[in-house]
C-alpha cells in the first residue's frame, strides 16, 4: 500500500511513520507545504499529521482535503483530524480543560476498527471535534 504522511510540522509525524511501517514499505513524508506546489504523489491512504495551531491554520490542507475524492483513505491524528472536520464544515472548538499527556480508552464506532476498542491511548490537545446535527459527514 502506497502511503503519503502529510507533515504539520510536528515531530511526532516520524514516530507516525515507523508506526505506519508494518503496513508498508512505500511511506512517504511530505511537508504540508508540498500540497500547495502539488508535489505529493497518488496514494492509496493519505495519513494527516499532528501539529501547532489550529485548522484554520493550513488552508492549503483544508483546500487540499475539500478536492479529494469521496472513496478516497484519510486518516488524521489529531490536527489532523480536526482538518478533516473543518474541511466538512463541521464544528472545531476550544476544549476545556486541555487534556496534555492524560491516557484514555478509546471508544470505538466502526466495526471495521473495533479491534482497537478499549486500547489505551494519550490524548495532546486543546481542540474538539463536533458533527452538526443536519451534517451529513460520515465517520
Amino acid at each position: 500500500m502506497k502511503i503519503a504522511l502529510i507533515d504539520h510540522d510536528d515531530s511526532f509525524t516520524f514516530n507516525l511513520r515507523q508506526w505506519l511501517s508494518p503496513l508498508s514499505n512505500q511511506i512517504r513524508v511530505y511537508n504540508h507545504l508540498d500540497l500547495v506546489e502539488k508535489k505529493i504523489a497518488a496514494s492509496e491512504l493519505y495519513v494527516l499529521s499532528p501539529g501547532p495551531k489550529n485548522p484554520k491554520d493550513y488552508p492549503h490542507t483544508l483546500n487540499w482535503l475539500s478536492l479529494l475524492a469521496d472513496e478516497q483513505k484519510v486518516f488524521g491524528v489529531c490536527l489532523g483530524m480536526q482538518l478533516m472536520f473543518a474541511a466538512e464544515n463541521e464544528d472545531v472548538y476550544p476544549y476545556q480543560p486541555p487534556l496534555h499527556g492524560k491516557k484514555s480508552r478509546l471508544i470505538v464506532f466502526n466495526e471495521e476498527i473495533k479491534s482497537f476498542e478499549n486500547t489505551e491511548v494519550a490524548r495532546y490537545h486543546s481542540l474538539s471535534c463536533k458533527k452538526k446535527e443536519d451534517s451529513v459527514f460520515n465517520f
